[in-house]
């Protein structure tokens, strides 16, 4: 019976033992979650920002001259061809002209008429010599000779400007880049027969916006690739109006390198808007609501947010004209839990808050009865 008794003992202290280990031995450690977002921050910094575009320009050569005829008329000889090197005064072609006939013609009348009024002034001076011939009548004589002079004088030099006009020549050295005359072509004046680069070298044209224009001025630097090949060049003029043509200012910019050609299309890169030594944010750290920007200010453990006015900007960086200053730290990382006032967690890396604020524990942790 005494043994009995041990054993129904040990039966009841075993039962409750299992039920102690069911209901508080098993329980398990519960889990403290922090449900801040996570952020990092930045600091505003100064620096430069610098924005480049790209446009398309012409290839044309520094000097080029249109040639013109000062006469009109039948070509009677063409002594150039596209691609020609010409000197200055060469003879380019010949013209027949009409008008050099009749030009001819009144020169000869008035050498004519010189000769006449010479010799009658002579015949009177021989009278007036006897005295058969009024002083007068001599004076008279001596104002048509002097007269029929200048007349020719004027006709000849008339004939012989008209004359040398006849042969076009070449105004500067250089190669011929366009031919608009044949042989027996009747030419006319104002049309012209030639257009000649010079060898001062070459020059891109190109067409710049206003707010690409505000911000060039002559001797700034270009880049200008054409197949692969990058050429320096700088600008040399700058149009204060719009042309008429493009809508956009005309700009001009010297170029090194003798492999272009003219007419060839090219890719400029040139300055477009730059800002020195600003106040800057990572792009990323600047958000909107409409046209209006704004930042998250990480303080006490908050989000504040900050409503700023920005700047010109590039692929990294943005300008903060006003709203901040170097000591502010800003949110950097984007959440859909910020909100002004929030509560954010900066991250660990940050140096300010310990693990400690972090969830406690990565899962369920072991049963009590197994520590």
């Amino acid at each position: 019976m005494k043994i009995g008794r041990i054993v129904i003992a040990v039966i009841v202290v075993a039962a409750v033992a299992f039920t102690v280990y069911r209901f508080v031995g098993s329980k398990k450690v519960e889990v403290v979650t922090d449900t801040r977002p996570g952020v990092m921050t930045v600091e505003p910094e100064r620096r430069d920002i610098v924005i480049y575009t790209e446009q398309i320009g012409t290839i044309a050569p520094t000097q080029s001259v249109s040639v013109f005829p000062k006469v009109g008329g039948e070509a009677l000889s063409v002594n150039f061809n596209v691609g020609d090197n010409v000197n200055a005064g060469d003879v380019l072609a010949t013209i027949n002209s009409d008008a050099l006939t009749a030009l001819k013609i009144q020169m000869d009348a008035a050498k004519v008429t010189m000769n006449d009024t010479a010799t009658a002034l002579s015949r009177t001076q021989a009278l007036a010599d006897t005295g058969a011939v009024a002083t007068q009548v001599l004076e008279q004589a001596r104002s048509a000779a002097t007269s029929a002079a200048l007349n020719y004088e004027a006709a000849k030099s008339q004939y012989e400007l008209q004359s040398s006009y006849t042969s076009i020549k070449a105004p500067i050295s250089g190669v011929v880049e366009t031919k608009g005359v044949k042989v027996h072509d009747m030419i006319a004046q104002g049309t012209a027969i030639a257009t000649i680069s010079g060898n001062s070298g070459m020059e891109v044209k190109f067409g710049a916006t206003v707010d690409v224009q505000n911000h060039l001025k002559a001797g700034d630097q270009i880049k200008v690739l054409h197949n692969g090949t990058e050429y320096n060049g700088n600008i040399t003029e700058i149009s204060n109006a719009l042309s008429s043509s493009t809508g956009l200012y005309d700009v001009k910019a010297s170029l090194e390198g003798e492999a272009l050609q003219s007419g060839m299309k090219v890719k400029i890169t040139l300055l477009k808007n730059k800002a020195d030594n600003v106040l800057t944010l990572p792009i990323s750290a600047v958000m909107y609501s409409g046209n209006d920007a704004y930042i998250y200010l990480y303080r006490e453990g908050k989000a504040v947010k900050k409503n700023i006015n920005v700047g010109i900007y590039d692929s990294d960086y943005i300008e903060i004209k006003d709203g901040i200053n170097t000591s502010d730290k800003v949110i950097s990382t984007w959440s859909n839990e910020l909100y002004d006032g929030a509560e954010v967690l900066l991250s660990q890396n940050e140096g300010v808050e310990s693990s400690a604020d972090e969830t406690v524990g990565n899962a369920e942790t072991e049963s009590a009865g197994n520590k």
